[in-house]
């Protein structure tokens, strides 16, 4: 029957998060269950939007960068006309498009996203939000990679790793807030601070 049918669909997309790093396996699952969704449920339903996302993660960690920018664009687009500007979801997603973007090795447009996402945060949730210091951090980033020097500097002093676990636990947040520093340091010729605060950055991650 047809309830069977999205219940098998529904249970494919729960598989596919439990699949680990078999992303292909995941990629898989999800794009089997997809057409049942919609069809019963409808593009701009919340399950087909977490689908959706959980594809674009996907992408994301392969570095399918092409994949993962289309499944960017629809999710925000989509949750941007379903809740409109006002709701977090629409900044946050809007954010993943821009990081994807600036993974993908094209910074400027990453900008014209991600500048917008961090400032709609910080207007709905405030500056120290784990949702605004994750686009706080992926800005500076994005700034670094622009030689924005002093601008990125200004928002890596504001970094707090307690605050970014608290939004998504990975134990490497500081690792990540030290190598921001130490990118600043050697963009201002400060090569033996850089070294120190990079040397610092790779033994915290390598212990994690």
């Amino acid at each position: 029957p047809e309830d069977g049918t999205l219940l098998i669909a529904l249970a494919r997309v729960s598989l596919a998060r439990a699949q680990g790093e078999d992303h292909d396996a995941a990629q898989r699952l999800l794009l089997a269950a997809q057409p049942v969704i919609v069809q019963r449920l409808g593009q701009d339903h919340p399950r087909h939007l977490r689908l959706l996302n959980e594809l674009f993660a996907v992408a994301f960690r392969r570095a399918d960068w092409p994949r993962a920018l289309d499944h960017a664009r629809e999710v925000h687009e989509r949750i941007r006309a379903r809740m409109g500007d006002t709701h977090v979801s629409t900044p946050v997603t809007l954010l993943n498009w821009g990081r994807a973007l600036s993974e993908a090795g094209h910074p400027a447009e990453a900008l014209q996203k991600v500048r917008p996402a961090h400032a709609q945060l910080q207007q709905l949730l405030g500056e120290n939000a784990p949702q605004t210091q994750d686009a706080a951090f992926v800005l500076a980033l994005t700034l670094l990679d622009l030689g924005r020097t002093a601008e990125a500097a200004s928002l890596v002093e504001g970094l707090d790793a307690q605050v970014l676990e608290s939004g998504r636990a990975s134990g490497v947040w500081q690792g990540g807030i030290d190598a921001l520093r130490g990118i600043v340091a050697q963009q201002r010729g400060q090569t033996a601070q850089a070294r120190t605060l990079l040397g610092a950055c790779l033994l915290y991650t390598s212990r994690r």
